[in-house]
């Protein structure tokens, strides 16, 4: 049996990947974008995500540049 997922669940093990995806992708620019706007709940949240999707098989790369 396949799991439902909620994307209005308050937990990541909840939401869909595409919804994680989302998610992760809008906290990676609030972070490490050009405008560096964010808090610690940002970074620890992006963590959790990340981990929740590693779960799942995703794994996201990180960029850097010079």
């Amino acid at each position: 049996m396949r799991k439902k997922y909620n994307d209005s669940s308050k937990y990541f093990k909840d939401w869909t990947t595409k919804q994680l995806k989302r998610y992760a992708l809008s906290l990676y620019d609030c972070i490490w974008g050009e405008q560096s706007c964010y808090n610690c709940k940002d970074i620890m949240m992006y963590d959790g995500i990340m981990l929740e999707l590693d779960k799942r098989g995703v794994t996201g790369r990180e960029v850097l540049t010079f």
